[in-house]
């Protein structure tokens, strides 16, 4: 989905070149770059999602959001040109990074964006923890102001839904959306990518909503795949207001091309392992603990390559509490992202879907 956004993005561009907007995320160091041995195989994507409204949770806290915005969808993407695959890593909104880093007094990923040093390079801020901690390097990044898909509803106008496999019924505060297939709008959509209180739904609360926005990931993915010119054309403006890339026009439109040659079964998403459990990060914000030799086996697995393993010890990874205070551990849950708009576990071990898998009954 989102090389497919960039591809649409390089394509147009020499037809709205005087229309982007500056870099306001700044740019990366080289520093954190994919080393040179492996960057004509590998390109890593930093996909942040930027939401400027206030959380009235974090309000009583005393907690104010900065006006550059938290970022609420971490999404690291990894390219193999040579095994031609996707490999997509969730990074849960709450995650911890340590109360001495600059998060507002959070000690959540989400707010190095906006509350970073370095004001100049924002994206810059939080790939660089991702570097540090987790040894995840970084080449590019794509900013999306999460106003876009309102944006989208607007521009593609009334007669626009988005065909999304809901995996549970949810309920919570007026708003429902039963189990199946739905053509979803506006609020219903939002509601839908937002929803973590339904303790029946989402019991485990955000990760149960990034396990939600798989559905979401898939639906747009096969939209965007299918999409006639006169929408992409519709569609332009929304993506020259709301999102930004330091990714140059010729690389956007080669990334997009090569996205449309790769499989459904080779792409993939993950979400970072972490500790069931969230706890209070000096008693005040509520944050999930990285688990660190799960993180490590993952990472190992999926996004580093095979002669390049980094241990659990090599890590930095900044825990909360204790781990005995924290859970038991939540295992990434691997999921294929069909083109076609399904999502289903993945089996490795069959190199295959499992049968029993939360889409196959759909």
């Amino acid at each position: 989905m989102v090389l497919m956004v960039t591809g649409a993005l390089g394509a147009f561009y020499w037809y709205v070149a005087d229309s982007l907007k500056p870099q306001e995320s700044g740019s990366l160091t080289e520093e954190i770059a994919t080393p040179p041995e492996y960057g004509k195989d590998l390109t890593n994507i930093l996909v942040l999602g930027i939401d400027y409204d206030d959380n009235p949770e974090e309000e009583a806290l005393g907690v104010q959001r900065s006006k550059n915005g938290n970022t609420d969808m971490i999404l690291y993407v990894q390219f193999n040109k040579t095994e031609n695959t996707v490999h997509m890593l969730q990074i849960p909104r709450d995650t911890y990074v340590g109360t001495d880093l600059p998060t507002g007094g959070t000690g959540r990923i989400n707010a190095l964006y906006a509350h970073g040093e370095d004001q100049e390079n924002r994206v810059q801020n939080l790939a660089q923890v991702l570097y540090d901690q987790l040894n995840l390097p970084v080449d590019d990044y794509v900013v999306i102001d999460m106003q876009m898909l309102k944006g989208m509803m607007t521009a593609l106008g009334d007669q626009f839904a988005l065909e999304v496999y809901i995996p549970v019924t949810m309920e919570y505060n007026g708003s429902r959306l039963e189990q199946g297939y739905h053509w979803l709008q506006g609020e219903e959509l939002e509601f839908f990518l937002r929803q973590r209180k339904d303790s029946s739904a989402t019991p485990r609360g955000d990760l149960d909503r990034l396990n939600n926005q798989r559905y979401f990931y898939a639906a747009l993915f096969k939209y965007m795949m299918t999409m006639s010119w006169q929408e992409m054309v519709k569609l332009m403006p929304v993506f020259l207001q709301y999102v930004e890339t330091d990714i140059s026009p010729l690389d956007c439109a080669a990334l997009g091309v090569a996205a449309l040659n790769v499989p459904a079964e080779n792409i993939l998403m993950g979400r970072l392992p972490v500790y069931g459990t969230q706890v209070k990060a000096d008693g005040v914000n509520w944050v999930s603990g990285i688990a660190i030799q799960e993180t490590a086996d993952f990472l190992n697995e999926y996004f580093r390559p095979a002669d390049a393993p980094v241990s659990a010890e090599e890590l930095n990874i900044q825990l909360p509490a204790p781990v005995s205070e924290m859970g038991a551990v939540v295992d990434p849950e691997m999921s294929q992202m069909g083109t076609d708009g399904t999502v289903a576990d993945y089996d490795e071990t069959q190199d295959a879907v499992d049968s029993g898998s939360t889409q196959s009954a759909a």
